[in-house]
């Protein structure tokens, strides 16, 4: 909901966002993100796009570049390393 909120109310993109969700990490989550990561793969996530099912980014014409995806992405990485599993078993 945070995210959403910073992209539509205050015009941020989603790098910028997961920057200031990172900027917010303590203890744990903030060792994860600087010790589990290297620049790069901090980078792959900040900058992550929408990807069809044969790994093509989506291009959006309307915006004039691929759709972004960083927010979810670092999302399901969080859960991943967590959590372990991203199916929902009820």
């Amino acid at each position: 909901m945070v995210a959403n909120n910073y992209i539509t109310s205050h015009n941020l993109s989603q790098t910028q966002v997961v920057d200031l969700l990172v900027t917010g990490f303590t203890g744990m989550f903030h060792s994860w993100w600087e010790k589990h990561f290297t620049e790069q793969s901090r980078n792959e996530i900040k900058h992550a796009v929408k990807r069809d099912e044969d790994g093509i980014p989506n291009f959006d014409e309307q915006i004039g570049h691929d759709v972004p995806d960083a927010v979810n992405t670092l999302l399901f990485t969080i859960i991943e390393h967590f959590i372990e599993t991203t199916s929902y078993t009820p």
